[in-house]
This record gives structure tokens, sequence and C-alpha cells, in this order.
């Protein structure tokens, strides 16, 4: 049997922001709280972050790197656009039905004013490889002729409005037909 990996002081910290922002928002998650709840003390939290808005953009950071790796990792592979593409729609539904908390955090942060903190050369780095795909869709000819950063906001977008609907709770062989019919009209949405 493996074992878990024992996490640093620091990874606790996180993975319980991660898990109290999900549950609650950012403001239902007081840094005494978070002490409490991940076995550390406050000062230890400040020693790693000088504050919550500090430890709410590293949060930020980690989540999007992950899961822009997750995706990244699903169009390395051989075959043409709509291949990949529908690779990497899978490995997105996949992924964040798998990582529940940080598809809460990414909604969460992604449609609140702490956004606006990152400049846009930090965000367009973690998602490389998603632009990277679109712009090589456009130059074969496979992909309207876009900037690769509102292809891959239609696709996260359509991706998200999948996500949320399996993560609803409906009946799992409706929600599958749904999700796949978003997959779908993401694709005719991009295409040439």
């Amino acid at each position: 049997m493996a074992k878990k990996p024992v996490l640093t002081r620091k990874e606790k910290v996180m993975q319980t922001a991660l898990q109290m922002v999900s549950e609650g928002g950012f403001h239902a998650s007081p840094m005494a709280e978070l002490a409490q709840r991940s076995k550390v003390a406050v000062g230890t939290i400040y020693h790693h972050f000088s504050n919550k808005e500090e430890l709410i953009a590293a949060l930020y950071l980690h989540v999007k790197k992950r899961s822009s790796e997750a995706l990244s990792a699903a169009l390395e592979g051989k075959g043409n656009a709509k291949k990949k593409f529908s690779t990497a729609w899978t490995a997105g539904v996949d992924y964040y039905n798998l990582n529940r908390a940080e598809f809460s955090f990414l909604e969460q942060f992604e449609h609140s004013p702490l956004l606006q903190q990152f400049k846009s050369n930090e965000v367009k780095i973690l998602s490389k490889g998603l632009h990277d795909f679109f712009r090589e869709g456009v130059k074969g000819g496979e992909i309207k002729k876009a900037e690769p950063v509102f292809l891959a906001e239609v696709f996260l977008h359509f991706l998200n409005m999948a996500v949320r609907l399996k993560l609803s709770g409906a009946k799992k062989a409706q929600v599958d037909a749904e999700v796949q019919m978003l997959g779908e009209m993401a694709w005719a949405a991009i295409k040439k």
C-alpha cells in the first residue's frame, strides 16, 4: 500500500485554505480558523504568507498551474486538432471532477476582483499549452482564425459549464450526454 506523502506546513496550510475557500468562499476563511484546521500556528502561516491575500494569490497560481498542466498533457498526444480537442475536453472534465475543491476555488477566484492583481503574462504562461494548441490549430487551418487567448477562453467557458453540470448531482446518463453535447458545441464554436 502506497504511503500518503508527508505535507510540509506550507502545503498543509494551502490545502486547508483550498478546502475552506471551496466550502465557504474567501470571506468565510479566517486565518485563525485556517490555523486551527490545518493544525499549524498562526505565526507559521504568517511566516510563509504576509497576509491572506498573498496566501490566496499563491494558492491561485498553484491551482492554475496544476489544471493547466493536466490540459497541456492531454494536448501533447498525436492526432488532428479535433482529436486533441476531444482528449483535452475529457481530461478537463475528469480533472475537475476529481479535484472539485480546485474547480470551486478557480470559479470563485476568476470571477472576483482578486484576478486583477495578476499581470496577464503570469496567467498566459500558465495557459501556454492551451494557447499553443489553438495557435497551431489556426496555423494548420483546422481552427478559426482568432487570438489563442480568445479561443482558450471559449474552450474554458464551455468546459466550466460542463464541469458545473457534472458536479450538479443530476442523473449520470443525462449529465454525460449533456457534457458530450457541450464539448461538441465548443468544438463547433472554434472549428474552421
